[in-house]
């Protein structure tokens, strides 16, 4: 909360206040400085968005009211200011694969007087950066029309929909998925580093060492969120902060059974030890309880304490779940 207030009230209160003071006056223009933030969507910078929203919905407001208004969302500035003064070009890349280049001082003065000569309550002003002329899933959605794409074949509008990484992996081998994975993570690490392939990301080098920051972090998850089809946490880096570990994890979501040992015996009915817990564990206490079967598991619990039990006896932590519940069921007999 301190954090979205000290980067909300100054612009929400400043203008808002301005709103009130000068609604009776007859004002010519009323122009507020919004950012392409609120207008694109720009992960990592939620709080400054919601503050230029404020500002973008502020025009729409007065405008409903016959007052004067422009909120301009205005794209980066290529003249450094007191804002971009830390701007690497890790960023700047970032920025050109969403399709927003940087605006010339003499391009963001011309933008701004063609503002004032219209009538709209928002416009944004920003240069369309080279990158984004091409396809890409990083340009919002809001902007893809901006950007000449290729028409796409019939066949490719008619044919099944590429696959998924994680549709590739599983007619790999163990051994092979892993180093299909991890690729990929260095591949895109590379992409947003600006490299020139995976081979410049070593596999066991810390995110935090090759430069990259909160917002780095979360765009190489959602590039993975994306070509693997599998919600991933948006902590992924920092609980995983090498492109091995990102890899391990992966592998260990959309994999699990590949932790099991080859070979594993299943119980006499076809159903693995995995299956029999998971339906356990949706079985309700009560049921358990109303069926006589929580008091028995009690029991077999119990029973590996007796003082009788021989010192070769499996213990309760050794035993799998099918002969968790024969034994119960002896107990009985």
């Amino acid at each position: 909360p301190t954090h979205l207030h000290t980067t909300l009230n100054p612009k929400t209160h400043a203008a808002w206040n301005l709103h009130h003071q000068t609604r009776h006056l007859p004002l010519q223009h009323f122009i507020l400085f919004s950012s392409i933030a609120a207008t694109l969507g720009t992960p990592g910078q939620a709080n400054y968005a919601t503050a230029n929203t404020f500002l973008d919905t502020l025009a729409h407001h007065r405008h409903t009211h016959n007052l004067p208004a422009t909120s301009l969302a205005w794209g980066y500035w290529q003249q450094t200011s007191t804002m971009t003064e830390q701007m690497g070009e890790v960023d700047r890349s970032r920025l050109a694969r969403i399709g927003v280049g940087a605006l010339s001082t003499e391009k963001g003065l011309a933008l701004f007087d063609a503002a004032l000569e219209r009538s709209e309550a928002h416009l944004v002003p920003m240069t369309l950066a080279a990158a984004g002329t091409s396809p890409s899933a990083a340009v919002p959605p809001i902007a893809r029309s901006l950007f000449a794409t290729p028409a796409r074949k019939a066949d490719e509008r008619d044919g099944p929909a590429p696959s998924t990484l994680s549709d590739r992996l599983v007619a790999l081998a163990p051994a092979d998925r892993r180093r299909t994975v991890l690729d990929a993570v260095r591949a895109q690490t590379a992409q947003i580093l600006g490299h020139s392939g995976a081979s410049a990301v070593p596999p066991g080098a810390a995110f935090k060492e090759l430069g990259f920051d909160s917002l780095t972090s979360l765009e190489l998850r959602n590039r993975l969120d994306g070509i693997v089809r599998h919600r991933l946490p948006v902590t992924l880096v920092f609980d995983h902060p090498t492109p091995e570990a990102i890899a391990s994890y992966l592998l260990d979501e959309l994999f699990p059974q590949d932790e099991e040992p080859a070979g594993a015996p299943d119980s006499t009915d076809g159903t693995s030890d995995a299956e029999l817990r998971r339906i356990l564990a949706t079985i309700p206490i009560d049921r358990l309880r109303a069926s006589g079967l929580a008091q028995l598991l009690l029991d077999v619990t119990q029973s590996t304490d007796a003082p009788d039990q021989p010192e070769s006896a499996e213990t309760i932590d050794e035993l799998d779940t099918e002969r968790l519940i024969l034994m119960a069921f002896e107990e009985t007999d």
